[in-house]
């Protein structure tokens, strides 16, 4: 049931987030605190994939283009914990188990899942709220179950970046991150629950159905443009000239002896471009032979270059601030760099509705998962494509599955590996969901197991149909210009005037015709000629502006996962004006005795530096010293087709690395090695460090002694605090990193870059 009283001041809380920030949004010079810890286990705890995740916040895995390794899957040899030889094989699926509430978190150890086999019989006794009518092919007709007696890793989803299950009621990460070259950064995302409820029933055929229904709305912020000016100034000596000159004698063919006429035209600059300082427009003033006037000749025999008097313009003259330039100049000869960084994000809001139906008999259990959202991202430019396809996506069927009758009682003891299956779907990262629809099915727990190797895989396929983003990147130079700074220093001048008698003499040529002052009658001529330099700067500005949209995407997908192994493939096609198709295929392997085998390929059409074709693999080795303490040996390696990287989109990379983990302090070592691969990350070499203080104050740090890279995070530190002694407090997080941009030599070889520290603050609430 929806309260609307209560949702409505959630939802109002929602839209007055729009100010705020998530943690998962990036900006390239920002580090979530998550990724300077180093767990300390090398698998991931949380049985979702982490391609759900949305990573806009650049984090120091981007900075120094890490290893790009597979998703993290589930496995039962995976959990956190997890003894390898458990007996742990006793089912949850039994009511007496709900009826104690031992609620477990979606990371539990046992290795079935409950249902609750035993309350659902004709005896039942149970306060669960029954419908009012009886059905005469139920044992237990359909009713509603209290949260209480569900635990967490059956109703676990992946949403929209969000894992969420029943007990889920609304989440909210806002925050904020700040830099002296970087706009502020506000984002948010929310999640609130409208309603949900389990519905179990017992058929007469001995079928178990487990019906889970929610509404969800989410609000979340993400990245729309991002752009990078950088800006560049590099010491110049400007030269310049100024030249005036002009020539009066007698008339040719003129009636009256007396009459003055001019033998050059009247020129000079009046417009000159401001960035490059050179002539745009010159103007005419007076043309050859034009008769000068009385004032005129008076004002020109003045001392000085004079034009003319009353409005009469005569002779050149012309002024050029930049007829060339030298390197360097009297405030020396290194070329300064800055780098300013301009992020927008723009609103998203998505209405999902979920509804997961398990379905189990005495031999197998089978899932079927569908989620339907409704998805508005403001500004983006497929909206209409995108709100057709969701409109379409509306007819599609919901994925419930069959299972056969059965004479037999239903089997109690369910898979555990049936629900990884289910989340261990590859979704597209970054994305939003209009339509998942997936099937999945397992056999139950054979009666008398007593290690993992007999718990049977489970298969999980589906189809996701969604937006994803596509980032349209461009670089250019956008402006080159002159700075001129301090006065303009004399360095040669000439200059004479006068006429018969005097010392001075000139040659006007016009038209192909000369005239002399040797030949010229009552001539007078001005001649002066200033050479000049000036201190400046040559300021050249360039941008690297990324625009992202979001595309129609459809993805087939499907895994097989077992006790200690996963095996997942996938195929789809995304894009609008670029088609890109896509195929590919993983695996993760966790043996009994610490070691962890991962590999993978992937394989799309028209490939960029998002979506490439890659092939990875990674091994690692837990070494134990106790039961607090271990150290973790590692290596991968990633390598891209069929792209044309830039300096900065180099992923490339070999890797090692070490951790020893003691308890509540790690410590950890990892070295990417720049010179094996083409294309390659540049030599890394980064220490981590943290320590878990308490149940609420743990502290990280990092430190990066060889980095090559032209962008790198040279170190930093994040602090984590719980506002609280319960499991839904707040969180509190803050980070800090000094980062580093390499632009290699100037003219003069000198190294050119910038370096900015950035602090970010985040707050993630449980409703």
């Amino acid at each position: 049931m929806i309260h609307a009283s209560r949702n409505l001041k959630v939802v109002f809380g929602l839209f007055v987030s729009f100010t705020e920030i998530y943690f998962a949004k990036t900006a390239d010079a920002q580090i979530k605190v998550v990724d300077l810890e180093q767990k300390n286990t090398i698998n991931s705890n949380i049985c979702t994939s982490t391609e759900n995740s949305q990573p806009e916040f650049i984090k120091v895995a981007n900075l120094e283009e890490n290893n790009i390794t597979l998703s993290n899957v589930c496995t039962l040899a995976n959990i956190e914990g997890e003894d390898p030889n458990s007996q742990q094989l006793e089912p949850q699926l039994g009511v007496e188990e709900l009826e104690r509430n031992q609620i477990s978190p979606p990371n539990s150890q046992q290795l079935e899942p409950q249902l609750g086999v035993e309350e659902l019989e004709p005896k039942d006794t149970s306060p669960i709220k029954k419908h009012s009518s009886v059905n005469p092919n139920y044992f237990i007709p359909p009713r509603i179950v209290p949260d209480r007696m569900i635990r967490p890793l059956t109703t676990t989803i992946p949403l929209n970046g969000i894992v969420i299950n029943h007990l889920t009621k609304g989440q909210i990460v806002e925050g904020g991150s700040f830099s002296d070259n970087q706009n502020t950064n506000l984002d948010v995302n929310a999640l609130v629950k409208f309603n949900s409820q389990i519905e179990e029933s017992l058929t007469k055929t001995n079928i178990i159905t487990i019906n889970q229904t929610g509404d969800y709305l989410q609000l979340q912020t993400v990245r729309k443009s991002r752009g990078t000016i950088v800006t560049t100034k590099e010491p110049r000596t400007l030269l310049g000239t100024h030249l005036q000159i002009s020539l009066t004698a007698s008339c040719l063919n003129s009636q009256n002896p007396g009459d003055i006429c001019t033998y050059t035209p009247g020129l000079k600059i009046d417009r000159y471009d401001p960035d490059t300082l050179l002539a745009t427009r010159f103007s005419q003033t007076s043309n050859f032979g034009d008769l000068v006037t009385p004032e005129s000749l008076a004002a020109m025999s003045e001392p000085g270059f004079q034009s003319g008097a009353n409005g009469q313009e005569i002779g050149i003259d012309q002024f050029y601030p930049n007829i060339g330039s030298l390197s360097g100049n009297s405030y020396g000869v290194k070329t300064s760099i800055s780098r300013k960084e301009e992020i927008e994000n723009t609103p998203a809001v998505i209405y999902s509705q979920v509804r997961q139906v398990l379905r189990v008999n005495d031999r197998e259990a089978v899932i079927g998962r569908t989620v339907r959202g409704s998805a508005f991202i403001l500004n983006d430019e497929n909206t209409l494509i995108n709100t057709a396809l969701q409109l379409g996506s509306k007819l599609l069927p919901d994925a419930v599955p069959s299972i056969a009758e059965s004479p037999l009682r239903v089997q109690s003891k369910v898979n555990n590996n049936l629900f990884f299956a289910a989340n261990n779907v590859r979704l597209p990262a970054n994305s939003f969901t209009f339509y998942h629809a997936g099937i999945g099915r397992s056999r139950n727990l054979p009666p008398r197991a007593t290690n993992l190797n007999q718990v049977p895989p489970a298969n999980f396929n589906g189809i996701w149909l969604g937006a994803s983003p596509i980032i349209k990147r461009t670089s250019s130079v956008i402006k080159t210009r002159y700075e001129q700074i301090g006065s303009r220093i004399d360095i040669g001048s000439g200059s004479g005037e006068g006429g018969r008698g005097s010392n001075v003499s000139y040659l006007s040529i016009v038209n192909g015709q000369a005239f002399s002052t040797a030949t010229l009658e009552n001539f007078y001529t001005q001649v002066y000629l200033n050479n000049f330099s000036q201190d400046a700067n040559y300021v050249t500005t360039s941008k690297a502006q990324e625009e992202t949209n979001y595309v129609p995407h459809i993805s087939f997908t499907g895994n097989i996962t077992g006790t200690q192994d996963v095996f997942r493939y996938y195929a789809g096609v995304l894009g609008v004006e670029e088609i890109k198709a896509y195929g590919g295929a993983d695996f993760t392997k966790n043996s009994l005795n610490g070691w962890t085998f991962s590999g993978g390929f992937i394989a799309y059409t028209n490939p960029d530096v998002d979506y490439r074709t890659t092939v990875t693999g990674s091994v690692s080795k837990q070494i134990p010293f106790n039961t607090n303490a271990n150290l973790v040996l590692s290596t991968g390696v990633n390598y891209a087709f069929g792209i044309k990287t830039s300096r900065n989109d180099f992923i490339n990379s070999f890797k090692v690395g070490a951790q020893v983990n003691l308890g509540n302090l790690w410590f950890g070592i990892n070295n990417t090695f720049g010179d094996v691969l083409p294309d390659s990350i540049d030599n890394t070499l980064t220490t981590n460090f943290g320590i878990i203080f308490n149940k609420n104050f743990t502290f990280t740090a990092y430190y990066s002694p060889i980095n090559d890279n032209s962008t790198l995070s040279r170190y930093g530190s994040g602090v984590t605090f719980k506002l609280g002694r319960n499991q839904n407090s707040s969180i509190l997080t803050l980070s800090w990193s000094n980062n580093e941009y390499n632009y290699g030599l100037d003219s003069s070889g000198n190294e050119l870059g910038t370096n900015e520290n950035v602090f970010s603050v985040f707050l993630r609430t449980n409703l």
